[in-house]
């Protein structure tokens, strides 16, 4: 999962509950850039910006609609238009990128947040999930081992770590990253899954289960 920061602009309507913006996984968004007003539904929890449905899942996939993660990178593209060296608009149009499957391009604006933003952990952890996807395991372990370096309590990162383990086949120590994940923060529903994989993995069904169960009470309309 991503912890790059999405800039949306989102109004709440008078009266409504807290829970509008359905995000989970401690993801952080600033409200700034672009999106016109649209009212939510206080039920569902679910947003509905310019007309369509946002579902907040751990960041990679902050909205369902293709149409919107594209007009996301345009809003960034307009920024760096402007200013070449904004170091965070180069990490959230990787992070938009990610969403859409597109791992090279994404890998070079995380590498262009790099040089304007210097160490930063989110970056370096984001750009392991580029490498993790893209097969390039080494580099993805290095990646990750400079965010674990610069940020070691990071539930994300450690999350990730686990993910990249995971698709090594290391799996203990997949594990040991993704409980400390979990030991900083429970709600993460992608470090339960995989855990729940791993679990199942190693053949103990019952941990596996709770882990699944877990990650359905948190997520029930996405798992």
């Amino acid at each position: 999962t991503l912890d790059g920061d999405l800039h949306l602009r989102f109004w709440r309507p008078p009266g409504a509950g807290e829970n509008l913006l359905h995000l989970r996984g401690g993801i952080r968004v600033d409200w700034q850039i672009g999106l016109r007003r649209r009212q939510a539904n206080d039920a569902s929890g679910v947003a509905h910006l310019d007309g369509r449905r946002g579902m907040g899942v751990m960041g990679v996939e902050l909205f369902d609609d293709h149409r919107v993660r594209l007009e996301l990178i345009q809003q960034f593209d307009q920024i760096l238009e402007q200013d070449s060296e904004d170091g965070e608009a180069w990490l959230n149009r990787g992070s938009a990128l990610l969403a859409l499957q597109q791992l090279e391009q994404a890998r070079d604006a995380f590498i262009h947040a790099l040089e304007h933003k210097g160490r930063d952990a989110k970056v370096y952890s984001n750009l392991a999930v580029v490498y993790t996807r893209l097969g390039k395991h080494d580099q993805a372990m290095a990646a990750n081992d400079i965010a674990l370096e610069i940020s070691p309590n990071d539930a994300n990162v450690l999350q990730n770590m686990g993910a990249t383990l995971m698709s090594t086949g290391e799996y203990q120590r997949a594990m040991l990253y993704l409980q400390s994940a979990l030991a900083i923060d429970d709600t993460r529903v992608e470090a339960h899954l995989n855990m729940a994989r791993l679990y199942y993995r190693t053949q103990q069904a019952d941990q596996a289960e709770k882990h699944l169960r877990r990650a359905i009470e948190l997520d029930p309309d996405n798992v």
